[in-house]
């Protein structure tokens, strides 16, 4: 005998007439199991085909299929967080200003890499406002070395806590504003490559003694002696340099005087 049922769908799932179900067979019981659990992997897979088509409609639209360059503004706006910004294709641009301005994306480094894309701003000739107000705590190796304006890129920042890499020109061209890290209060990592060649600040970020070196040893020596600042916290140059652990010290120790030393011809201090 052959098994017949009368499906209903009843709240996207498959429902039948269970007073008849009880009265099958065990080999029919199995045979309308395996039924509704073919039908609810159909369902499941036509959904999932469903989603992968407005997927790849809407980025393949947003990012020109991957050709789009001027990124400005794009990801602003607090629409933006980990759920919305999920980008088919490489972020590769030649305007950068304002791109994550007030996003509310967290580990932007974590989900470029889950989708397999980066972000090449190798050819951006503005980086301006880029994270400014954003929520992202963690970005990935930036290559500013064509970049002309770095105005407020990460200010009020308040979440970064890590900058994976910043590639700068060996000439130490980039002009770093004092609002460029302006209220980063919570960035403690950051590796230079390429040097410094202007003014800079971190006075609100508690960097840790591995960024405050590497900052430091990647001052351009290729200036006026006594003409370019580097400011630092100095709560953070107390912690990071102290002498032995909780005395907090810093600012006035061997290590911290050591380290300016290695660049005499900046002002290097802490406030």
């Amino acid at each position: 005998m052959k098994l017949k049922v009368d499906f209903k769908s009843s709240g996207g799932r498959m429902k039948a007439d269970f007073g008849a179900v009880m009265q099958l067979s065990p080999e029919q019981k199995r045979e309308y199991e395996s039924r509704i659990e073919t039908l609810e992997k159909e369902k499941s897979l036509e959904y999932e085909r469903g989603r992968k088509n407005e997927y790849d409609s809407f980025w393949d639209s947003y990012q020109d299929e991957g050709t789009l360059r001027n990124y400005s503004y794009a990801f602003s706006g607090r629409g933006w967080d980990d759920v919305s910004f999920d980008p088919k294709y490489d972020i590769i641009t030649t305007n950068a200003s304002h791109v994550f301005y007030y996003s509310q994306i967290g580990d932007l480094e974590a989900i470029l890499k889950k989708n397999g894309v980066k972000l090449d701003t190798s050819r951006a000739t503005t980086t301006d406002c880029m994270f400014s107000y954003s929520t992202v705590t963690v970005v990935p190796e930036l290559d500013i070395r064509q970049s002309t304006d770095l105005s407020y890129m990460f200010y009020r920042a308040l979440n970064l806590h890590t900058i994976r890499l910043l590639k700068l020109s060996e000439g130490g061209e980039q002009v770093f504003q004092s609002n460029t890290f302006l209220t980063c209060k919570a960035l403690k990592n950051i590796r230079i490559d390429g040097f410094i060649g202007s003014d800079i600040s971190f006075k609100y970020s508690p960097l840790t003694y591995d960024s405050i070196h590497d900052i430091v040893f990647h001052l351009s020596i290729d200036i006026e002696p006594g003409s370019k600042t580097a400011v630092f916290s100095e709560e953070a140059v107390n912690k990071a340099f102290e002498s032995s652990p909780g005395a907090n010290d810093g600012s006035t120790s061997d290590s911290w005087r050591d380290l300016r030393v290695a660049r005499p011809m900046w002002i290097i201090s802490c406030e």
